[in-house]
């Protein structure tokens, strides 16, 4: 009976230990074969999404003058209007490397073209702008979530065309620019990806009072941003990085707002203004590790550039070249290969408040500039000079601080007429060095050479040891006259 009794409760432990195992077990499967679903439903949702972006796979679309047959198309809904634009989706093109996949000309009415897929357009010399996308004489468009990629001269381009907005659209490997735009105004180009593309990232031409923002432009043959006569255009938010010549390049362009973009590593300038582009306003952006200049102004006037991070860059963090009547006022220009600022035959800029630390050069060259005005600028710790004019006259320098430069705190060389007043000069190697200049005016400017060390001062007694070793001569013909002089007194005290 007790043995009986024994089996009982072993049978019944063995029992729960079975159910408990086969609970976490079925537990365990149950949530994994759940996440699998989950994750394999949420993979499925996405092949849906790939496979109805391509739902609707065409040889071209054409569209002239009007709208009328197009929507008639099943892949084509709406009926032109604001509330109600043409909407084409979901289709995809393969140029065949002998067109434009799609083509709309001569229209009005309002359209919306939505993730679609258009690649392999063709190149013909007779087709100068043949593209993935192609508007001419087009307005009321909207461009969003599209992939034009991989075709023969451009990702989309458009002629004559206003009112256009280019949204979140990948644009990349085109053989020419992503992204070219002649002629236009109010045009948007948002959160598009244009990357690794055979010329400029976007390219633009006679462009006026659009916006170009929070774009991605990386890796492209060209420049990243390239304007040719844009005006009133706001360029801000955009990332651009590592294309092959300049971030932001304008070139004739003019009133144009430069704000809060990040330019690093572009195989030239990081931004260029040049050839009459005027009026600018260049601000808050950051221009470091690019492979010439943070900054190029040249052939350009006008132009307010502030609150600029310009770092490390291989040549100057910010050059002026043969322009006026700029002001460079609280950037940044620091850890830069050459200059922090420089300008060269440049007349008329101001130059205030700007930090010009540690760059191998100069904190502010100015080579051939006359009739500056800097103020109230930061130039320490620069491996020449905090200051360095050569050939330039009738500048005003007032109240800057140029400390601890390894070579003077201003160089002055073949210069006349500056003014240098109330500037602060400490630990420099020299406080001031004038070579062939005349007419320089200096008042209240503090100046202190950096102070002896105690290497330095032992420095000294060598100095000195070596200074009467080379005066020995004297030292001794010194010391015989002086015994001579002693003898010829006591000769003449023994004769008496």
């Amino acid at each position: 009976m007790i043995k009986k009794k024994y089996n009982y409760y072993f049978l019944s432990i063995l029992f729960g230990i079975t159910l408990f195992i086969s609970s976490i077990y079925m537990t365990y499967n149950f949530t994994y074969n759940f996440r699998c679903y989950c994750f394999k439903t949420k993979d499925s949702d996405n092949n849906l999404n790939l496979k109805s972006s391509s739902s609707w796979v065409l040889e071209f679309i054409h569209i002239n003058d009007n709208w009328t047959e197009t929507a008639l198309q099943p892949w084509c809904s709406g009926s032109g209007s604001d509330t109600d634009p043409y909407v084409i989706e979901n289709v995809k093109i393969d140029g065949k490397n002998s067109r434009d996949c799609i083509l709309i000309e001569n229209t009005e009415e309002f359209f919306t073209i939505r993730n679609c897929t258009l690649y392999n357009s063709g190149y013909y010399f007779d087709y100068p702008f043949m593209a993935g996308l192609r508007l001419y004489n087009v307005d009321n468009g909207l461009l969003i979530n599209n992939n034009f990629s991989y075709n023969g001269q451009f990702g989309f381009s458009s002629m004559g065309s206003s009112f256009i907005t280019i949204k979140e659209n990948i644009i990349n490997n085109n053989d020419y620019a992503g992204i070219y735009v002649n002629s236009g105004l109010n045009l948007t180009f948002s959160r598009n990806i244009v990357n690794d593309n055979g010329g400029t990232g976007i390219g633009l031409a006679y462009i006026d009072d659009s916006i170009i923002k929070e774009n991605s432009m990386n890796n492209n043959d060209g420049s990243g941003i390239s304007t040719y006569a844009c005006d009133d255009n706001n360029f801000s938010k955009n990332i651009i990085s590592e294309n092959y010549q300049h971030g932001i390049s304008l070139y004739l362009s003019k009133l144009n707002y430069l704000i809060e973009n990040q330019i690093y590593e572009n195989s030239k300038n990081g931004i260029l203004l040049t050839v009459s582009s005027e009026n600018n306003i260049i601000l808050k952006n950051t221009c470091n590790r690019n492979y010439v200049n943070g900054m190029l102004i040249e052939e350009s006037r006008a132009n307010f550039i502030s609150e600029n991070i310009v770092k490390e860059n291989q040549g100057r963090g910010v050059y002026v070249f043969d322009s006026d009547d700029n002001v460079i006022f609280e950037n940044e220009a620091q850890l830069n290969e050459y200059d922090g600022i420089s300008l060269n035959r440049s007349i008329d800029n101001s130059i205030c408040k700007n930090i010009l630390n540690k760059n191998d050069d100069n904190g502010l060259l100015l080579y051939f500039s006359d009739n500056n005005f800097i103020s109230d600028n930061i130039m320490n710790n620069n491996t020449d000079n905090g200051m360095f004019l050569i050939d330039s006259d009738y500048n005003i320098a007032i109240k800057n601080t140029v400390n601890n430069n390894e070579d003077y705190g201003l160089y002055l060389s073949n210069t006349t007429y500056n003014q240098i007043i109330e500037n602060t000069f400490i630990n420099n190697l020299d406080c001031i060095k004038e070579e062939l200049s005349y007419g320089n005016a200096f008042f209240n400017n503090t100046c202190s050479d950096i102070p002896i060390s105690d290497d330095q001062e032992g420095g000294e007694e060598a100095n000195l040891l070596e200074s009467i070793m080379d005066n020995i001569e004297w030292i001794i013909i010194g010391v015989l006259g002086f015994f001579v002089f002693i003898l010829l007194i006591a000769l003449i005290k023994k004769k008496r």
